[in-house]
């Protein structure tokens, strides 16, 4: 068998199962290794899906991308190279390459950082202020992975969707969610995580000029509440304030970030949770009484509390909030909640 008839045959069988992790295992911020195929050296640009045509042999070289799956965008980077010449790339090189390709996509969300660096798909949801209709209601959610709808399968964009779906074609509402993101700024003890702060989405979010913002970051701060509790309090009220002082001066919506367990916060003998660090009482038992207080400082009316919605901190509703994320029945509910409450607007 000549080196190019193994490349064609390997490739098939990696083409079946890239397929099937696309298919049949990614939800909103997991990651998956994807094999991208050029067919000259010009810039790459990654097709909006893979199919047949992008694995044929006749190939200049070939790049290993990181897809960020989102609902309303698709965040790359490249995490590794290996640059054939010209159609003498070896089934070795895409053995070694497939290895990378095939390992386990299911990475939790507050797991990993990535750079939100290339936009390669939109919807209706997507965070790109030159995408929006300003002859209806533009709402900005800002947030992480709850935001963004990580663990639902069904649909993509999470409580956006729902609430986009609900308030109808008088409001323009837009998903700007990051997975794994914090409200301290970079080198605030941030080392699982990445910041908020300086990204696109923060940038798109604003130039939108929004006229509702709904702001909720904090959960992936509590993962690291040892480092960066120091600094929570000003990087999220500096952050807030990006929004607040907005020339068309929107209205913004704080949110207390949804329970993480059946945490005992009366009483508690370890109340700053840092005597052990205990992440679970940091997002049952700190936040919601430290995001009310900044909220307040800020002279924003009280925030939406997704903590006691979810029946927070001592009876939640596992069969809406199973872990960390909300499931689709929990989005579900937590759409039609924010609905009501902040815009007094119902499904039926």
């Amino acid at each position: 068998m000549t080196a190019l008839a193994a490349f064609e045959q390997s490739v098939a069988v990696l083409w079946h199962s890239l397929h099937s992790i696309v298919h049949t295992r990614i939800s909103p911020c997991t990651t998956a290794h994807v094999l991208v195929l050029h067919y000259d050296v010009s810039p790459p640009t990654l097709p909006h899906s893979i199919t047949h045509e992008h694995v044929i042999p006749y190939l200049w070289y070939l790049d290993l991308y990181t897809l960020q799956i989102d609902p309303t965008r698709a965040s790359v980077k490249t995490i590794t190279m290996t640059t054939s010449t010209r159609r003498s790339i070896s089934a070795a090189v895409l053995a070694l390459g497939a290895l990378a390709v095939l390992a386990p996509p299911n990475v939790a969300a507050h797991e990993w950082v990535f750079s939100d660096d290339q936009r390669l798909a939109s919807s209706d949801l997507a965070c790109l202020s030159a995408n929006v209709d300003h002859s209806k209601i533009v709402v900005a959610a800002v947030g992480d992975s709850i935001t963004v709808g990580a663990t639902c399968n069904t649909w993509s964009g999470g409580y956006v969707k729902i609430l986009s779906d609900i308030l109808g074609d008088k409001y323009d509402v837009r998903d700007c969610g990051l997975c794994g993101h914090d409200a301290v700024r970079a080198g605030h003890g941030n080392i699982k995580h990445a910041t908020y702060w300086g990204t696109p989405a923060l940038n798109q979010s604003k130039a939108m000029a929004p006229d509702v913002v709904i702001f909720m970051l904090g959960t992936n701060d509590a993962d690291e509440w040892y480092n960066t509790s120091k600094y929570y309090d000003q990087d999220y009220k500096d952050l807030v304030t990006e929004y607040i002082t907005l020339p068309n001066k929107p209205r913004v919506v704080t949110m207390i970030t949804p329970p993480l367990s059946n945490y005992s916060c009366s009483g508690n003998p370890n109340p700053t949770c840092l005597s052990p660090y205990d992440k679970a009482c940091v997002i049952d038992c700190v936040l919601p009484k430290v995001i009310p207080q900044l909220t307040q400082e800020l002279g924003l009316a009280p925030p939406l509390d997704l903590l006691t919605f979810f029946g927070g901190p001592t009876n939640t509703n596992k069969s809406a909030m199973p872990g960390l994320h909300p499931d689709c029945n929990g989005y579900t509910i937590m759409g039609e909640f924010i609905a009501k409450e902040l815009f007094n607007v119902t499904r039926w």
